[in-house]
């Protein structure tokens, strides 16, 4: 007992409990108030409830809960932290068709949701590489109901459009392959086009490859009349400008070109694009498209160069720098003129610093156009996933606020919060294997909103198409 015998409070109390299973039910507690009374020698007055234990706990235990949820919720890692935890919708939401052995070249849904147009090639890669024994390649243009999958109708496109140009005095044998670039559908859903490019080198021609090209127009009147329309002038098949690859515009009705004014396709990437009713694509008035609005293509309203496309990673420079590389076709209110357009910029990211006119020109980057980052979400990906944004197509919702990003690799469709980055949810890709040569480019696919904002849809090279609609999409 030594070490304890200058301790004063030390006290020992020895209790008889006695036969406290015999004895009444308070006896042995009856040590505990006398105890307390030797300790506590006067009284206490009692503490105020925002004092006690029994309130501040459950209270600064319900204002961490709050905080954290508010924290995850503003910094838009929720959506990340739902996802790995809580279990996501299965791939049968998604309306999917299986086009099997084919390759697609492009697809579009029509606006009204009820068909699908495909133009189908007879091979994948650019035919300067696939030529077959010589002969001219020769594509499809196939229509699916959109609901039951099946196939309405197809029509071959090469025959008929050799015949037009045998019609028009150019000699068939020049003709040595056909580009096809794009289908798409008229806002009112009744005409299907197919664009087209005619490489053109003679047979008696000492050069190997196309000397020049003539752009055409496939238009498809549904159920069955069909035009076919060549450009007059070989030289609008291609534009100079870096920014704008291709800008044709046509008037449909007659199958002619319509002028447009010059450099307002090369300047649109600032301020976007309206039509004026007479087939000309100006610069809507300032303000028009506030926020994050992206406009749709087919609807006649203004919109912006932000439509589908992807994002090319450059890392010739001494920091990592992005192109945005994205194409639609739009159409007039009317439905009588179309616009073919192929857009080029530079992103720019907050506080990334400018880069001398001499890097710029050594990487091809002086002619284009430099544009800052679209939203929350496009920039999250930039910084944090650039290694695989060459393979991620990106589609934003018309009115901007959802960004549709379809994963190559991960064969998964991501839906994020445009505002805030938040990712809202993932679902699964179904993606067909039945062509080889197709899988190799199954990067280059279609994401599509309707004008509505209310469906969503995707096709893939490989032929796989898929269709999201109601609740599975964003409200």
């Amino acid at each position: 007992m030594k070490p304890y015998e200058d301790d004063d409070d030390m006290e020992l109390e020895v209790v008889d409990l006695g036969d406290f299973e015999n004895d009444p039910e308070d006896v042995w507690k009856s040590s505990l108030p006398s105890r307390e009374k030797t300790a506590l020698p006067e009284s206490r007055e009692p503490l105020p409830l925002w004092r006690r234990r029994s309130v501040q706990v459950p209270f600064v235990t319900a204002a961490f809960c709050v905080g954290l949820v508010a924290l995850l919720l503003t910094s838009g890692s929720w959506s990340w932290f739902a996802s790995k935890f809580v279990p996501q919708p299965p791939i049968t939401s998604a309306n999917t068709l299986d086009m099997g052995e084919s390759c697609i070249n492009d697809a579009e849904l029509a606006p009204n949701k009820e068909v699908i147009a495909v133009m189908e090639r007879d091979y994948c890669y650019l035919p300067s590489l696939s030529r077959i024994e010589g002969r001219t390649g020769n594509a499809r243009l196939k229509l699916f109901d959109a609901h039951s999958k099946r196939l309405l109708g197809q029509f071959a496109l090469a025959n008929a459009i050799l015949d037009i140009v045998h019609k028009q005095q150019l000699r068939t044998e020049d003709v040595s392959d056909i580009y096809y670039l794009t289908v798409s559908w008229s806002p009112d859903s009744k005409k299907v086009i197919c664009a087209f490019q005619l490489a053109l080198t003679p047979r008696n021609s000492m050069f190997v490859g196309t000397l020049r090209t003539l752009a055409g127009l496939y238009v498809l009147d549904l159920p069955k009349q069909t035009h076919i329309y060549l450009a007059t002038d070989e030289s609008s098949a291609a534009s100079p400008s870096s920014f704008m690859e291709l800008g044709l515009v046509w008037d449909v009705l007659k199958g002619i070109q319509v002028p447009q004014a010059e450099r307002v396709l090369e300047t649109s990437a600032n301020t976007g694009l309206q039509w004026d009713g007479q087939g000309h694509l100006v610069h809507p008035p300032a303000g028009t498209l506030s926020g994050t609005n992206v406009g749709s293509v087919h609807s006649g309203e203004p919109f912006t160069f932000w439509q589908p496309g992807k994002v090319q990673v450059l890392d010739t420079t001494p920091e990592r720098q992005y192109v945005w590389n994205a194409s639609c076709v739009s159409w007039s209110s009317d439905g009588r003129y179309m616009a073919i357009l192929y857009w080029q910029a530079r992103i720019s990211l907050p506080g990334q610093a400018p880069l001398a006119p001499d890097v710029l020109k050594g990487a091809s980057l002086d002619q284009l156009p430099v544009l800052p980052v679209h939203d929350k979400a496009l920039e999250m990906l930039l910084r944090s996933q650039s290694k695989g944004l060459e393979t991620k197509t990106f589609a934003w919702r018309p009115d901007g606020q959802v960004l549709a990003v379809y994963d190559h690799q991960g064969e998964r469709l991501l839906l994020y919060n445009a505002n805030t980055g938040a990712l809202w949810r993932v679902y699964g890709v179904s993606v067909s294997d039945h062509n080889d040569e197709a899988a190799d480019l199954i990067a280059s696919s279609v994401l599509q909103w309707t004008p509505d904002g209310k469906t969503l849809f995707l096709a893939l090279r490989t032929g796989s198409m898929q269709l999201w609609q109601g609740s599975v999409l964003p409200a």
